[in-house]
């Protein structure tokens, strides 16, 4: 003879697991981009989402809608652990991107003298400096009088005759 069974189903309380994303992957540096996040949940609880870390990637989330951007200058693999949270708990997400190398203008650190208006006395001379940088790339400075190149270098030494000359 046989027994009935007698089996009972009892809902689990299920964390929220994510839902496929459609966010770039492939970006520039220094360039801000952003996506939707989604995720699903069986009981249907409110899901919110949170920046757990990151790694060469400055991620925020704002209600649902994930901003992210490389630190500066920093190109190469990236990432951020995102958590989508519901009341039963919560699941991780690693979001990854490659960052691609962007170049970026030298920049001038300083120069001397750092007037607009210089004026020199006849027959005596000038120096002129310039400190720059290029975090992409070397460099070379040059120096024109006009249109003609007069100098090359961190350096220049204006000595000209009378006149009103314009150094670039």
């Amino acid at each position: 003879s046989s027994s009935p069974v007698k089996i009972i189903v009892s809902a689990m309380d299920e964390p929220p697991e994510f839902s496929n994303l459609s966010c770039e992957i492939d970006i520039e540096e220094d360039q801000e981009y952003s996506c939707i996040l989604e995720a699903t949940d069986l009981e249907n609880d409110q899901i919110s989402f949170s920046v757990l870390s990151q790694n060469n990637l400055i991620c925020t989330i704002e209600n649902s809608t994930l901003s992210y951007i490389s630190y500066q200058d920093y190109n190469g693999s990236a990432s951020c652990k995102i958590l989508a949270i519901d009341k039963d708990g919560q699941t991780p997400l690693d979001f990854n991107v490659n960052i691609n190398n962007v170049n970026d203008d030298p920049s001038i650190l300083s120069y001397s003298p750092n007037s607009q208006n210089i004026k020199i006395t006849e027959g005596k001379s000038q120096n002129f400096s310039i400190r720059a940088n290029d975090i992409d790339s070397d460099y070379s400075i040059s120096w024109f009088l006009g249109n003609n190149t007069v100098g090359s270098g961190n350096l220049y030494l204006f000595s000209k005759s009378n006149g009103f000359y314009t150094l670039m």
